[in-house]
Formats: structure tokens, sequence, C-alpha cells
């Protein structure tokens, strides 16, 4: 049970809005700007001033709960007084309806206070409500207020700042080892698939060897060269580690990235973008970086980058995305880049040196050049030869549901129209797909009988001693004991009950054509958890690349995010375990691989030219009967 003496700062957050409101701010949609005034003076004034009420406040993903001694300290306090309060207003809005006597408002805000010598924030709060005008006056009759949160715990958290702020700070032996043991403590406790890939005795030799090396002290970089190699060795694509925010900040503004975008295609590196001019031209092969090959450039990263099961092509699609950080993390920080290249459509190899960019600069001039992003869901049927194209980008319900209502209207719809022109060629593009919530919603449409989906969700704790350094609150032990069973199974782990397991019926408007599926290395999560379904169920031909997820499964679903005390490095733990319900157990270090493995060139890259689509569309051309 949550103490009364702490009451006012666990909650919901309503009634913070009202501070600090400007007079004159609203932004009227269908009144006037006086009556819009009228509406939020009158929410201003509703609220209680300093002083002994309680105060209500929610959680703040970016802070960290507080610890036990903090709370006691709280709890001995006699005072309540609330200080500093300041409300940065991000979204105002108000809806009148045709007789102006009622009126709904939306607000969206941040904000900080102390109680006490406690600073407190809390960030991207929602809130809305209803108004009526009664006797002239204006009455607040509903108010709702929430924060992006998960499992329902909304905790009070305490915004720690940062021990040191110098991204150049070396951190003594101390403060290195005592974040040490709580990364692997954490790890220990919390990860729902620790020893997927790696055997109990492996890991501990391993985490036992890197705690050997903290023998001098260390900037945070240093300190996270060292943890990688952890989070590599766990092969769990969903395990992520990142340095502290100041020295990201800081590398950021610094001129190290070099200045391309590349493309890795069959273990060689291309040049996709070229972010100076009159340098390096696209299509053109990189060998080699100050005096580094290419391979052994690829090899020392992928030694410090982690992925399930150690795949290969989800590595690579992760330097197609930022080789120019994970070079600055792992291998230098260098501000001039002497590169021997081929360029295209040449033999002969050429040198330049080229001075770096900073980080801001290099994804501005990218997103600069990109084109519009493809739409979430795509049916496209192709004029008389009886196929239709199904593109997925996402499985994220909440972006989906804005777009198009609900996922499964949008797919009653495309199958509506599969079956009314009797197509019998289907092809689903899941390349670039990183998962979702909801890929096990497309099964009905494919698979003509029931299925079961994951045979196995469980967790090997339901509760955690460190919680202080997370963004999981004080409360989170006892409230998350209520999502599990109260018995172990019998792996000695907790059972999630829910219906994630159990099976899946089949639409009235199941596909029972030929399916032929794309795949690369950024299908992932979710994405490959369907993939791995279709293809035990011998369902579908794939094309493409190997999925960048487990055919087994994956842990994933919720997480904790640690942040260790001393550097600030983050890490994500990911507390559920999904184990694909499949018949084969061979196949634990890989992804769903092709039945044809094929991938496009640069240059049809660069002249936007999908060879791989239209190897399946030649394939289904050539197999008709």
């Amino acid at each position: 049970m949550i103490k009364p003496k702490i009451i006012y700062l666990i909650a919901v957050c309503c009634f913070i809005t009202m501070f600090h409101f400007d007079n004159g701010f609203s932004q009227s949609i269908s009144g006037t700007d006086s009556l819009s005034n009228i509406i939020f003076e009158t929410i201003r004034q509703s609220a209680f001033s300093k002083g002994e009420k309680l105060f209500y406040i929610g959680i703040d993903r970016n802070s960290l709960a507080f610890d036990n001694e903090t709370l006691k300290a709280i709890q001995n306090e006699t005072s309540k007084t609330i200080d500093s309060l300041n409300v940065q207003m991000n979204d105002k809005r108000v809806i009148f309806n045709d007789s102006h006597d009622e009126a709904r408002y939306y607000t969206e805000y941040n904000l900080s206070f102390k109680v006490n010598q406690f600073k407190y924030e809390v960030d991207n709060v929602r809130e809305t409500g209803v108004l009526k005008l009664k006797d002239e006056k204006w009455e607040i009759i509903q108010q709702h207020a929430s924060v992006p949160i998960t499992n329902d715990v909304w905790p009070a958290y305490l915004a720690k700042q940062p021990v040191n702020s110098d991204p150049l700070y070396s951190f003594s032996i101390k403060e290195l080892l005592e974040d040490y043991d709580l990364f692997t403590l954490a790890l220990g406790e919390a990860h729902a698939g620790l020893f997927n890939y790696i055997n109990p005795q492996r890991y501990y030799m391993l985490t036992d060897s890197i705690k050997k090396e903290l023998t001098h002290p260390m900037s945070d970089i240093e300190f996270y060269r060292l943890l990688c190699p952890v989070i590599e060795a766990i092969k769990c694509g969903h395990t992520r580690i990142s340095i502290s925010n100041q020295t990201n900040d800081y590398l950021n503004k610094q001129n190290i990235f070099f200045p391309f975008q590349l493309r890795f295609i069959s273990g060689k590196a291309y040049v996709l973008k070229n972010l100076q001019e009159n340098t390096i031209q696209p299509g053109s092969e990189i060998l080699s970086i100050n005096n580094r090959p290419i391979s052994v450039i690829v090899s020392d990263i992928f030694k410090k980058q982690n992925s399930d099961g150690g795949i290969t092509t989800a590595k690579y699609k992760k330097l197609d995305e930022k080789f120019h950080e994970l070079y600055c993390q792992f291998i230098e920080q260098s501000k001039s880049f002497t590169v021997q290249y081929i360029p295209n459509k040449a033999k002969k190899p050429k040198e330049i040196t080229v001075t770096g960019i900073n980080n801001n600069e290099w994804w501005g001039r990218l997103n600069a050049n990109n084109s519009k992003p493809k739409k979430l869901l795509n049916l496209k049927v192709m004029d008389n030869t009886g196929v239709a194209i199904l593109d997925i980008r996402k499985f994220v319900s909440q972006e989906i549901n804005e777009a198009y209502g609900s996922f499964q209207q949008f797919m009653d719809s495309a199958f509506t129209v599969i079956k009314e022109k009797n197509l019998q060629n289907l092809i689903i593009d899941l390349r670039g797909n990183g998962g979702g919530n909801i890929s096990d919603e497309l099964v009905p449409y494919l698979l003509n009988h029931p299925v079961q989906y994951y045979k196995i969700i469980d967790a090997p704790k339901t509760r955690y001693s460190f919680l202080e350094h997370t963004d999981k609150g004080l409360f989170f032990n006892e409230v998350n004991v209520n999502l599990w069973n109260k018995y172990r199974n019998g792996n000695g782990r907790y059972d999630l009950l829910g219906n994630r397991n159990e099976y899946i019926n089949p639409s009235p408007l199941v596909y029972n054509g030929n399916l032929y599926i794309l795949i690369d290395g950024n299908s992932f999560s979710a994405t490959s958890d369907l993939a791995s379904i279709l293809h035990d169920q011998k369902r579908a031909t794939f094309f493409g690349e190997e999925t960048g997820g487990s055919y087994l499964g994956s842990s994933s679903g919720d997480f904790i995010n640690l942040t260790l005390p001393h550097t600030q490095i983050k890490v994500t733990i990911p507390i559920r375990n999904y184990i694909i319900n499949v018949s084969s157990i061979s196949k634990i270090r890989r992804g769903v691989i092709p039945e044809y493995e094929i991938t496009n060139t640069i240059n049809d890259i660069l002249e936007e030219n999908d060879a791989e689509m239209k190897y399946v569309l030649n394939y289904i051309s050539n197999n008709k009967k």
C-alpha cells in the first residue's frame, strides 16, 4: 500500500496545468479569443495554491525513480510546500459547441517543481477536460491527465542531475567498479533471455575478465567500450546501451564524423550519399579509412555491436544507418579521414583526405535530401497479372490507428479487394519493417487453420533490487507482481498471463493463394516473429536477406531503462521472453533464411531500381501454371 504521508507525490497529474498559465495564451478553434481566455482563467483559478494540500504527479520517463533513502527523508518531512513550480506549455487548444455553453480543452506540457529540497520533473503530460456554463460561470465537469507509461504504474520521479557534466572526465576505479557491479547485477536479475545464446559459465567468465580490466581511471566512452562486448555476447537485439547524454551531446558538436552515408552489400562498403561536396561520388567502393581496411573496421565494430543471435544482416543494416557514429564510438575520433576508394564503374583505386563534420550537420544534410517516406500500409494490384503487392512498413498499432483507423480495418479492405478480384499471387513486402505490437493480427488473413503464435511468454523474476537507478518507480515491485502467475513454471521462471499465447483463428477473408514474402536484415522483432510462423507453417516462399530477428523469438515487450549513477551510461533491458511456436529448435542463432537470397546492387539503389521486387515478379511469371 502507498503510505498517506507520501500520497501527494504519487498519481495522476490533475490540476497541475492550472499554475502559471499566461492569461492571453488561447488558440481558439471555434470560439473567440476572449471566451477562450475566460475558459483557461477558470481552469487556472480552480487550482490550489502553495500550501498544505495534497499534490499529485505522474512519471517522467527521462528521470530516475527516487531511492529508499530519499523516500524515508520525504516521509520524515512535515512540510508539503511546493516551490519553484514551472509549467512549459507545448500545446493548448479549446473547442466550443455551437451554443457556446460547453467547452472542451486540451493541453500538453512539461513541468518541474520542488517539494522541500527535492526537485521533480514531469514531461509530456497530456490533459483534457470539459467545462459547462452554469449561472454565467464556467465549471469543470470532467478532467483527465496522463503521461506515456507502461504497466499502469504511476510512481513519483526525482530529477537527478549527472554527478559530473564534463565529457572528458576520468572516473575513478571505485566509481567504475560500482557502475560495473550495478550493470551486471541488473542484467542478471532482469534480462529475460540472458542465457538464450550464451551458457552461464562463458558469460560469467566474460564479465569477470572485463571487471579485471578496471584498473585505472577511464572516461565514460572508454568504459562504454568495455561494456559493449557483454551486450554483444547476450546477442539480444532488444538490449541496448548508449553513452551518457552529456558525452553524446559533446561528441555531436565535434567535427569528427565520417562525411558519407555508406551502404554495405555483400560485405563491401559503397558511398550512398556524399555529405561533403566535390569529394567521393556515390557508388564508389570504400577500401580503407586512415589505413584501416574496411573489413578490419567492420570486424572491430561487430565485436561490440549486438543483434539477435549475432545475425550479421542486422548488423550490416545498422552500419547502413549510422556507420559514422559507430566508427566514432568504437574505432577513433578523428578530424580528418584519408580514404582509399574505387570510383563507381572504375577499376583503379584513388586516395583522398577529407575533413570530418559534426553529427548535427551530418543528419541535417542527409535529411534535407531524403525523399518522402512510404505509406505505412499500401496495397497495389498489378494490372493484368493476377498479382497484388502488400507493403507493410511497421506493425505499430498507434501509428497505424491514427492513419487508417485500425490495422484490421485496412486488412479487411485489402483482402476484400484480393478476394473480389480473385488474385492468386500475393507479395508481402516486409523489408525495413522493424516490428511493433500487432504482427499477429495479419495471421488470420494468411493461415486457414488455428495457430498458436507464442508457446512461451515468461520472465526470470518479478521483483528487482536496483529500481532506484531506472525509469521504473519505487512501487513497480508491488504492482508488477500482479502481471504474473504467483507460481513458477517448470523452468523456475514466471509465466506471463495474457492472450498472446492463445490460438489465432482464420478470418472469413483468409487468403489461400500463392504467398511470397520479401525480407531483409531490418525485418526485426514482431516482423521476424511473423516470418517465423509463416516459414514454419510452410505457407510462403521467401526472398531477400535473412531476417534480423531470431527464428525462435526474442526478449522484448517490456523494458527497464537503467542509468549507471556515475558514468550516466544508459542500458535498456528487456524483461519478457517470447518463444515462437515453431517446430524447429535448430535455428536459434539464425533468422528466417529465404529460399532465394537476393539483394539490390549499389547501382540499383542509386537508380531506384528495385531488382529484388522485380526478381519476385519474374519468379511468379515463370512459375505460373
